[in-house]
């Protein structure tokens, strides 16, 4: 079976004024929200770690580049795979990215237990932030999320791949647009996104739920 992917592209003419500026998150509030609405953790692993939540928000800055902001909650269960404890979070050519969240958190509490420290380093000449999560997490949940900029030019484009070798339970894509825009979208399996209509703008979102693990897929931030 081929791995699932989500297409999201638009095109936009519009120069300015195109979206508004992106809230804080509340990560302890999102986090006890994820744990009261999945089933008991055990009854959705496979031993080797479960993604609570992986969250993906597109939207054009006024400047015409695209931002992807990415946020994931991560259970390691019995034993989280080595490949999930070092993140290497690319840094578009011409853009930016930084780690907006890094640490372990009480899955029952929502409280902060132990922050993770970033670093920016290179890798083949490639500038990355790179994030390194302990040998065990000691019954919390990893709270990553990070923030992209890429140098496009008024237009989002990306493939999402929605399989991953660890199985996720919820997964949402959100694209945030001018009010009035259509974007243009393709995948397999997937569902047709809700909108959700402002005076300005429009969010389209997607919403995938309890997405088996798939063997011979790599991570990729």
């Amino acid at each position: 079976m081929r791995p699932r992917k989500l297409f999201a592209a638009m095109l936009l003419v519009v120069s300015m004024g195109l979206c508004g500026v992106a809230n804080a998150r509340d990560i302890p509030a999102e986090l006890v929200r994820s744990m009261s609405e999945a089933p008991s953790l055990e009854s959705l692993g496979s031993g080797e770690g479960l993604v609570l939540l992986r969250d993906i928000s597109y939207r054009l800055l006024a400047d015409g580049r695209m931002e992807r902001t990415t946020l994931w909650f991560i259970h390691e269960e019995k034993g989280l795979p080595d490949r999930w404890r070092k993140w290497e979070i690319l840094v578009p050519e011409g853009g930016e990215a930084s780690v907006e969240e890094a640490a372990l958190y009480d899955p029952v509490s929502g409280k902060l237990q132990f922050p993770l420290i970033p670093r920016e380093t290179t890798r083949d000449g490639v500038s990355l932030v790179e994030v390194r999560v302990p040998n065990s997490l000691d019954g919390n949940v990893l709270a990553l999320s990070y923030r992209q900029v890429f140098p496009t030019r008024m237009n989002i484009e990306d493939s999402v791949s929605l399989d991953l070798d660890i199985p996720q339970w919820e997964q949402r894509v959100t694209l945030q647009v001018p009010s009035g825009t259509l974007p243009e979208w393709s995948g397999e399996g997937i569902p047709d996104p809700q909108m959700k209509k402002g005076s300005s703008t429009d969010i389209y979102s997607w919403s995938i739920v309890n997405t088996l693990a798939k063997e011979k897929n790599s991570l990729s931030a």
